[in-house]
Formats: structure tokens, C-alpha cells, sequence
């Protein structure tokens, strides 16, 4: 028999077969048809997350009528979990991290969902940070940065800005009243990046 078409689900076929005499014999088969895919979706984190929790949990829905098997990868490894069980004990390093969770039927209908996301719990470090030295009534202009290896900088501000502001994109420092005085500036100079990472210091200005 060809070009029969059998449905989604449980399927019985019996044949039949008789002789001239009328003697009828038959024989039959029970067999499922299973063409759909599991479904299976990321929930959380969103695609392209930054995150600062080192302990970010994956979670995920799963579902199909034969659902037999989910696994996962975590970059390169590949783990087994049971279906509906959420990705929680991993502690991530820094970094970019690929996830896909893979579920699986009893007739092997296979299907995934993937999620990219970026652990940053490190603030940035200064790169030019010091001590300065300038002179009475002479105008103050200073640049001091910081560099993030991971999302980016944020901002730049500082503690006192009774004498001195900065730029909160470039860092750049200039007096914002006269310096007529001899005396030291001892400032609190703070830098974050777009997932809220400090990093603080103090430093001096000699007038």
C-alpha cells in the first residue's frame, strides 16, 4: 500500500484478505505518528542581557505531548537536565556567554532556543590617575579617564565642586571659580560603567 496518508497521533491499520472461498484472514498495526516539534523558549534572561550577577539563572518553558529529554549548552559543554527544571547552580565567569537549551520527543523531533548575554561585575580601572600640582590664579585643566573591558564607561563625577567640575562623558577636570589661594583640593573621583560598576578614589590638587 502507498500514498495513504496516516494522521498525527495513535494510528491503527488492519488489512484485510480473503480466498475464493470466502476464508478471511486479517492482520493489523498500531503505530504513532509524531511530525510536530517540542516547543521550547528562552524566558529569561533577554537576549543581549548585561548583567552583573555572576549567578544569572536561565529560565525556560518546554512542552509537547511525547516530550522525552532537554538538555543544554553552556558555551562548549553539553548537560542534561529534566524538562521544566530552569538553569540556576551555574556561577558564570566574566564575559560573553552563549546558552542553548535543546529539548527533545519520543520520536526524536528535536528543536532549541538560544540567549547571548554579557556578565560585567568588575568596575572600571583608572588609567591616568595622579596627584596634581598647578598654580595660583592659573586656570586648571585635567583629563583623567578610566577604561571597562566589558560594557562600557557610564560617567565620570567627583565629590567636590565648590572649585573644580569634571565632564561626566570625557573626564575632563577644570576649575569652575578662581584659584586665588594657595592651598590643597583633596577630591573624590568616582567612575562607573553602564551597569552601575564604581570604582572611587581620592587625589589631590595642589594650588
Amino acid at each position: 500500500f502507498t500514498n495513504i496518508i496516516s494522521k498525527e497521533g495513535s494510528n491503527t491499520w488492519r488489512v484485510y484478505c480473503n480466498d475464493t472461498s470466502g476464508n478471511l484472514n486479517s492482520s493489523s498495526v498500531t503505530f504513532v505518528k509524531d511530525t510536530i516539534y517540542p516547543n521550547i523558549n528562552i524566558i529569561y534572561p533577554a537576549n543581549n542581557t548585561n548583567s552583573t550577577n555572576i549567578n544569572l539563572d536561565v529560565n525556560y518553558t518546554a512542552s509537547d505531548t511525547n516530550l522525552k529529554t532537554c538538555w543544554y549548552s553552556n558555551d562548549t559543554a553539553n548537560t542534561t537536565i529534566a524538562c521544566g527544571t530552569n538553569i540556576t547552580t551555574i556561577t558564570w565567569n566574566e564575559g560573553m556567554h552563549n546558552v542553548t537549551v535543546y529539548v527533545n520527543d519520543s520520536a526524536n523531533n528535536v528543536n532549541s532556543s538560544s540567549v547571548t548575554f554579557r556578565i560585567d561585575a568588575t568596575a572600571p580601572i583608572w588609567n591616568n590617575l595622579r596627584n596634581f600640582t598647578s598654580q595660583v590664579n592659573i586656570s586648571f585643566s585635567q583629563s583623567i579617564t578610566a577604561n571597562d573591558s566589558g560594557v562600557g564607561i557610564g560617567s565620570y563625577w567627583l565629590n567636590q565642586t565648590s572649585y573644580f567640575t569634571i565632564n561626566r562623558t570625557a573626564g575632563l577636570i577644570t576649575n569652575s571659580t578662581n584659584l586665588s589661594r594657595i592651598e590643597i583640593h583633596y577630591l573624590n573621583i568616582s567612575a562607573n560603567d553602564t551597569l552601575g560598576n564604581i570604582n572611587s578614589k581620592i587625589f589631590y590638587i595642589n594650588i
